[in-house]
């Protein structure tokens, strides 16, 4: 009997996160938004059902949110459901976005197929093909948000351990297990990241030393494999869907192979987001007018589109370059009208902001005044740059003095800190165009 193992591993599907980013959305792009991390859920279960694997593992943070809603908890067990009735088996830990006690056992039927790892210790377990034991399977899960104990999440999960516990847990009558059937085990991770310690950072000898075959990681929202003298040893999918721009490309899920006799993982990464986040930069020095701006940027957008395994592509577009366009390129209104032109021409592409880092030529006109609002959060920024707060009450007092700027006084109360950085990395970019090119 071939006792090859073949099994999907996936993480951090993060089910009922909201988009970030994105405004003015029609309900066609509304909808597609929205459906994209079921989308991409349905077609990992159907990949599985298709291929016929042995088992579906689950490396944490299925819900964003310890809140998560009734509607989640059936988006992701409808799934489970499907793979139980063709008896594939699905292992889940918990991570810090969905630790294992918010958990809501209302919300949910136990199942024999589907097996979550416990908190307090790790869980062990023996996985089965017609009778026969094919592998050990072992986790554990975050018991809140933070991995809060002073010990590594990786405690009991070394080969020896995984195999001694998962017999001794075992109801079926096991008397004689093979010596070299392999283990497996699922933890979310911040590995080799620098994390703090709530995200139970791991070191990469600490798996190569357990004994593990294959470490099912979780944590991370980029693919990425880890290798030996042997091969794969471990691996994060990264997660399922992209949520905003800071989850570019293609994601999914990872199909991993353990030929028999050896079982040295052969890890393959299965695109499955309907959608993908892209930043595209764009040098319009070329476009003498504005709809050949229009046509670079679709042509730009088109081309990225074909890249990718996606259906649809949500993109950011900067544009960059010496223009004589610079003034309308700089206008909010003027660029919320050309994307949208943008937008209406392209059924796949949603352009969500276009950006102007465009320079003016040389004899243009563009005056710098040096008591304006730029150059003063220019001249402060540096000093307070690892101090947000201060950034904020320092630049509302000059607000306050001055009539004209007044309108940023409400945007600095409500901005976060990384758009507060992004206002001051505009204001340095506009200020060195004013230097360069004064009138």
């Amino acid at each position: 009997m071939d006792s090859s193992i073949r099994f999907l591993h996936t993480a951090d599907l993060h089910i009922g996160r909201p988009f970030t980013g994105i405004c003015e959305l029609d309900s066609l792009w509304r909808e597609r938004i929205v459906n994209a991390t079921r989308s991409a859920f349905d077609t990992l279960c159907d990949y599985a059902i298709k291929n016929k694997v042995d088992f579906v593992l689950v490396s944490g943070d299925v819900f964003d949110t310890v809140s998560a809603e009734y509607s989640s908890y059936a988006l992701f067990f409808d799934g489970l459901k499907r793979l139980s009735h063709e008896g594939i088996h699905t292992y889940i830990c918990a991570g810090n976005h969905d630790p294992y006690s918010s958990w809501k056992p209302s919300f949910f039927s136990e199942s024999a197929f589907i097996h979550i790892m416990e908190a307090k210790q790790p869980s062990y377990f023996v996985h089965y093909r017609n009778g026969q034991p094919l592998c050990y399977i072992a986790g554990r899960s975050y018991k809140t948000n933070a991995w809060d104990s002073i010990e590594p999440i990786i405690n009991g999960l070394t080969y020896q351990e995984i195999k001694q516990n998962a017999c001794a847990a075992s109801s079926e009558c096991v008397t004689c297990i093979e010596e070299n059937i392999p283990a497996i085990a699922l933890v979310h991770t911040s590995l080799n990241k620098g994390e703090s310690q709530r995200y139970a950072p791991l070191k990469i000898t600490q798996l190569q030393a357990s004994g593990v075959s294959y470490w099912a990681l979780g944590h991370i929202h980029a693919f990425e494999c880890f290798s030996n003298d042997h091969g794969v040893f471990a691996a994060f999918p990264g997660c399922l869907q992209g949520g905003d721009i800071g989850e570019r490309g293609d994601k999914g899920f990872v199909d991993v192979t353990m030929p028999y006799p050896q079982y040295v993982p052969h890890v393959t990464f299965v695109p499955a987001s309907p959608l993908c986040w892209e930043e595209c930069t764009l040098d319009v020095t070329h476009c003498e007018t504005l709809n050949a701006v229009q046509q670079c940027v679709e042509d730009a957008c088109t081309c990225s589109l074909s890249q990718h395994r996606s259906d649809y592509l949500v993109a950011r577009v900067c544009l960059t370059g010496i223009t004589p366009l610079y003034k309308e390129l700089n206008s909010l209104a003027t660029r919320k009208a050309l994307r949208e032109e943008i937008n209406r021409h392209m059924a796949g592409v949603l352009v969500f902001e276009l950006v102007n880092k465009t320079i003016l030529e040389k004899g243009d006109v563009l005056a710098p005044s040096h008591d304006t609002f730029l150059y003063y959060l220019v001249q402060k920024a540096d000093a307070l740059a690892d101090t947000p707060d201060d950034v904020r009450s320092t630049l509302k007092a000059w607000c306050e003095d001055k009539d004209d700027a007044t309108i940023f006084t409400s945007y600095l109360d409500s901005c976060s800190d990384k758009e507060l950085k992004e206002l001051i990395s505009a204001a340095k970019d506009q200020v060195v165009r004013n230097l360069l090119y004064p009138a």
